[in-house]
């Protein structure tokens, strides 16, 4: 008579099919915590990435043309103008004039950000404006530039905020070609300009508390740059202060970062010695 044996294939008991589920959801969610703790930190490192890339070639721009302000190839030139600002009692064309604000170096006040018209002399390397636009006038000692840089929406990136400069001739009174955002996501630019008193003590004040333009030696500059995208930070609401600006608060999630430096006037300075103030 023959055995019966036993069906050596066996199924899996519900207990061990409920081990096995819960087991593979710990490795499923624990895989997708990796995900996000990955797609965060990269959210974060691109947003400090383009808040440094706009902080860092906004201070490059700013930086090399202030040191250049008031500069002339003529060692005996007048540089203690290094600046278009308003001046009511000029009568030379030097300085701004009460309709041309457009050109001016202004003080923002409040949030506001400032404007800052820095002047050159036009000459055989100074023939273009910031945008690389030619001069309407011919070199000369006696012809001016001013490339003027402020804060603006721009309309062709998703109204981003940021800094544009646009060079005008002086001499002609004419625009040279069109504003031109350079950086994008500059949120602020403040100006403190560095004038020196009669103890030769620097002070730092805003340009409508500059009592002599001649004795103003650097320009302490400042920026807020706010990165790309949605915001990678978890708290909304942040503060930040520009220099002498009111602090800036904001609302949303974006990663924003200040940068600040000091820019000596290398030709108002050496103007100023030659004229034996003696700071």
């Amino acid at each position: 008579m023959k055995s019966i044996r036993p069906n050596s294939t066996q199924g899996y008991t519900l207990l061990e099919l409920m081990i096995a589920m819960s087991l593979g959801l710990v490795l499923i969610g624990g895989a997708i915590q990796t995900l996000i703790s990955n797609k965060q930190t990269f959210n974060i490192t691109n947003a400090i990435g383009s808040t440094e890339e706009g902080g860092r070639f906004s201070m490059h721009f700013l930086t090399q043309d202030i040191r250049m302000a008031g500069y002339s190839a003529n060692p005996q030139s007048n540089k203690s103008n290094p600046f278009f600002v308003y001046d009511a009692n000029s009568t030379t064309n030097a300085y701004c004039t009460a309709d041309s604000n457009d050109w001016c170096s202004k003080e923002g006040g409040g949030t506001i950000s400032d404007q800052i018209a820095i002047l050159k002399e036009i000459d055989t390397f100074i023939s273009s404006d910031c945008n690389g636009n030619a001069t309407a006038s011919e070199p000369d000692k006696s012809n001016m530039l001013a490339n003027v840089y402020w804060i603006a929406h721009d309309s062709t990136n998703d109204n981003q905020s940021s800094l544009f400069c646009r060079g005008y001739d002086v001499t002609a009174a004419t625009w040279l070609g069109d504003a031109l955002p350079l950086i994008g996501g500059v949120e602020s630019f403040q100006a403190l300009y560095g004038e020196v008193n009669s103890d030769g003590n620097t002070r730092y004040v805003s340009l409508d508390r500059v009592e002599k333009m001649t004795r103003v030696i650097a320009v302490k500059i400042g920026v807020l740059v706010t990165e790309n995208g949605d915001g990678s930070l978890s708290k909304k609401s942040r503060s930040y202060s520009v220099l002498d600006a009111r602090p800036f608060t904001f609302d949303d999630k974006k990663n924003r970062t200040l940068y600040s430096t000091t820019v000596f006037l290398s030709n108002a300075k050496l103007y100023n010695i030659n004229q034996g103030l003696g700071y």
